[in-house]
């Protein structure tokens, strides 16, 4: 009998993947997914965002950034993680996966109510290894800044380091850690 329960709860389980990969790959095949990531495909990102004089990110790439990210903000959150998963899994030439890479690390915490401040270990789960400048080290939303209300993409790219960054599983972790942020146009 335990046979018997064992193989049919790996068979639903089986069923439940497959009908929930189903689902995904549905969701994001909308012409608006599509216009999205090719939109996004085609905009700077976080880590190729040139930097100023004043060791800023140039405000016209923040602005071309953060604007397809704020549309892609506009998807309902199933067609959201769609976007994501296919973003992240799409081919890619290995110079440019830190692009896709930097581009869903900035979202996720666009998307996210993730606070500004915060010195609970937990707000700081590691997806990957980003290299953070000291004075941010308690920001789990850098490189997010709140200006008058309103997020603002002024963190610099430092780098990278470690294994392959775990962009969805992030989403999946700040889905169930935070509210979807209400953004201000």
């Amino acid at each position: 009998m335990h046979q018997i329960n064992t193989l049919l709860l790996r068979c639903l389980t089986a069923i439940f993947f497959v009908l929930a990969a189903c689902t995904s790959a549905r969701a994001a095949s909308t012409p608006q997914v599509d216009r999205l990531l090719l939109e996004l495909n085609n905009c700077r990102s976080w880590n190729t965002a040139r930097v100023n004089k004043a060791g800023q990110i140039e405000s016209s790439d923040a602005l071309a950034i953060m604007s397809v990210l704020n549309k892609v903000a506009e998807l309902n959150k199933m067609d959201v993680r769609s976007f994501i998963s296919k973003y992240l899994s799409q081919p890619v030439k290995a110079n440019s996966q830190m692009s896709v890479w930097s581009n869903v690390y900035v979202f996720n915490r666009l998307y996210f109510s993730v606070p500004q401040t915060s010195y609970d270990k937990n707000d700081f789960h590691k997806f990957g290894m980003w290299f953070v400048p000291e004075k941010e080290k308690n920001n789990p939303a850098w490189p997010l800044v709140d200006v008058d209300g309103k997020l603002m993409l002024r963190g610099v790219f430092f780098g990278y380091a470690g294994p392959p960054y775990q962009g969805l599983a992030e989403f999946d972790y700040f889905s169930n850690r935070y509210s979807v942020r209400k953004l201000l146009k």
